[in-house]
């Protein structure tokens, strides 16, 4: 039995009232599996406490306001649930605050540790142009890997990214989420789609996620101008809010589509099914991104998409096979790929079916959590070794 110590910055974990995402029900099923599961998390908005997902998983989460505090209080909690139950590995989100966390833990209790990348930093220079302190990150990031035990990224350049860095080889493991992408594989019909389509239109395109700087959905909004000079019967559906949405509504606005663009705001995670299978092609527009879960949902619902060359686009989408991969920032790309999509149904429809197996063999939810739980035996015995 193996005891697993989490350090997450996942709010929704300590949130019951939060519908969003499987992140629950893919903690249980990683402590079914590993033996037990304890998560500390960092929820700001929510006062400390502790809850039990099932009998071998258990959430705390410290009520701490600032990630500074988190790191200390994280630490503290930590110390206790080893001392109420021996701690077999520590297993962190990120190679940054929650990676202090663990490499903290490490030196304290002589645990080996797992750091987890889920998303494009190193030598991103997106990611690094985007705040100063991020520079100061990579080089916090860059130095805890190498004082970990093992490292788990999501996609295949992140990888080899890290093992550039200087870690070996066989303490590096592609594992993309364990997500459970089977209910978006079901079913056919597109419930949404007459709700969403005016008069004259026939095409959804559908854009899903949080309305934030890195996802760059200025990028889409330019395509969507050209596209229009095409054709004018498409429509471009967005879930999801964030911090750019007043920007990005006024820029729509400004370039003469807004009548062709429909905000849904935030769409709850289980009614996602029925608006990918609404849509004709999903787009993602992101300046950098680790594995997107948008694609592989997208993917698996059969519908063909167009992605920008993210870090996780050259795990998820053959290019021209299960639908397409441009330059970051090329919206004239973008619009091409997408014309051609809407341009031929028939051809559209065999690009989601083949993106479909593809995705659902990458995402087998039975191999990605087995494949985690068993790099964390791996490192424990090495360590042990």
């Amino acid at each position: 039995m193996l005891h697993v110590l989490a350090i997450s910055l996942d709010a929704s974990l300590a949130d019951a009232a939060n519908p969003h995402g499987d992140a629950k029900a893919r903690q249980v099923r990683y402590a079914e599996l590993a033996g037990r599961l304890s998560s500390v998390v960092y929820a700001p908005d929510l006062p400390s406490g502790r809850i039990a997902l099932s009998d071998r998983c258990e959430v705390h989460h410290p009520g701490s306001r600032r990630r500074w505090r988190f790191i200390r209080d994280a630490v503290r909690i930590g110390e206790a649930i080893h001392r109420e139950r021996p701690i077999d590995i520590i297993a962190t989100q990120d190679p940054f605050g929650t990676g202090l966390v663990g490499l903290w833990l490490k030196k304290r209790l002589g645990v080996p540790l797992n750091v987890q990348i889920h998303s494009d930093f190193f030598d991103n220079p997106e990611w690094l142009a985007e705040r100063t302190r991020n520079r100061l990150l990579q080089h916090l990031g860059k130095w805890l890997v190498t004082h970990a035990d093992s490292v788990r990224v999501g996609t295949t350049l992140v990888g080899e990214r890290v093992i550039a860095l200087g870690v070996d080889r066989g303490r590096v493991a592609v594992i993309p989420v364990a997500v459970d992408i089977g209910r978006f594989s079901g079913g056919t019909d597109a419930p949404l789609r007459e709700r969403w389509l005016q008069p004259g239109e026939r095409h959804v395109i559908l854009w899903a996620g949080r309305l934030a700087p890195e996802k760059d959905l200025s990028t889409l909004i330019c395509s969507f101008v050209q596209l229009r000079k095409w054709t004018s019967d498409a429509r471009l559906v967005i879930c999801g809010t964030g911090p750019e949405e007043t920007r990005l509504r006024r820029e729509a606005e400004s370039a003469g589509v807004a009548p062709g663009v429909t905000w849904l705001g935030a769409v709850e995670h289980a009614r996602m099914p029925e608006h990918y299978r609404s849509a004709d092609v999903v787009a993602l527009t992101s300046r950098y991104e680790g594995t997107s879960l948008v694609l592989a949902e997208a993917a698996a619902s059969g519908r063909p998409v167009v992605s920008t060359a993210v870090s996780g686009a050259a795990d998820l989408v053959r290019d021209g096979v299960t639908g397409y991969v441009v330059p970051i920032g090329d919206a004239a790309a973008v619009a091409d790929r997408l014309n051609r999509l809407l341009a031929g149904p028939a051809g559209a429809r065999e690009v989601g079916e083949r993106g479909r197996a593809h995705v659902t063999a990458w995402f087998d939810p039975a191999r990605t959590t087995e494949a985690m739980v068993g790099f964390w035996r791996q490192t424990v015995e090495k360590n042990r070794g």
